[in-house]
């Protein structure tokens, strides 16, 4: 399938620029379901409806609640005020190691092709991947302000949004366990690591929910009966951390000798 850009712009930094289209990498897989009515089968819609008198309204505008019950309306105009001025520029704002940006920062990821010029594009692309950096850049797309990480790879240019600070829960939000794991059980969990490590294959991890739904209305089409499937018993778990690693460490070299 051909990607189709969805924007253009330019990777700037000093007076060096590179002219780039940007493209999605990823696609939305998700099963959406239609509302329908049931005996007409046919899409419903939604009103906008008074909760006061439950007649429909046509005078709805945008507001927040500053606090509890009281809201404060924005115009459009207001809001468009606050909007970047168009500009097609990526703004180059430092370099960093990859690992220096955390992963849960990362929320959507984009393909920067050459729109022209290739040769700036291929040299941009060269040196990021040759010093492995990743460059931090901002830039308004859409009418919304960005930040994101640019990186190199097999000579293709990767950009993905970062979320912002406080889009991200610290992990010192979690309480971790006070308890000193037994040197017998940290040596056990550490075979059962080398156990599994495999190479990771994506094609083994399918959209099994997009499958089930797609066989199950391959089955109503042909007017096959539908039913409930059989729940089983969950199997008990061994009674000590101990017992567990070692019961897991066995099945997993017993499925790596049969595979």
């Amino acid at each position: 399938m051909t990607a189709r850009a969805m924007w253009k712009g330019r990777v700037a930094f000093g007076d060096f620029e590179v002219p780039v289209k940007l493209y999605a990498a990823a696609r939305d897989q998700r099963v959406r379901f239609r509302m329908l009515d049931a005996e007409r089968r046919a899409p419903v819609s939604q009103k906008m409806v008074d909760p006061a008198s439950g007649e429909p309204t046509d005078d709805v505008r945008r507001g927040l609640e500053v606090e509890r019950g009281v809201y404060v309306l924005l115009t459009d105009e207001e809001l468009a005020s606050l909007e970047p001025e168009a500009d097609r520029a990526i703004d180059v704002v430092t370099f960093v190691a990859p690992e220096a940006v955390d992963p849960a920062r990362h929320e959507r990821p984009y393909y920067l092709g050459p729109d022209g010029e290739p040769e700036r594009y291929g040299a941009l692309a060269e040196a990021l991947e040759a010093e492995g950096k990743t460059a931090i850049v901002r830039w308004a797309m859409r009418k919304r302000r960005y930040v994101g990480a640019l990186r190199a790879e097999a000579g293709v240019l990767r950009l993905s949004t970062l979320r912002r600070l406080g889009e991200v829960v610290s992990p010192s939000a979690i309480d971790a366990p006070e308890k000193k794991i037994d040197p017998k059980e940290a040596k056990l969990a550490g075979q059962l690591v080398e156990a599994l490590e495999d190479d990771f294959d994506l094609s083994e991890y399918r959209q099994t929910y997009r499958d089930a739904v797609a066989e199950l209305l391959q089955k109503k089409a042909r007017g096959e009966r539908i039913g409930r499937p059989k729940k089983t018993a969950p199997k008990e778990a061994p009674s000590d951390l101990e017992a567990a690693l070692r019961e897991s460490l066995a099945a997993a070299k017993k499925e790596k000798a049969s595979a």
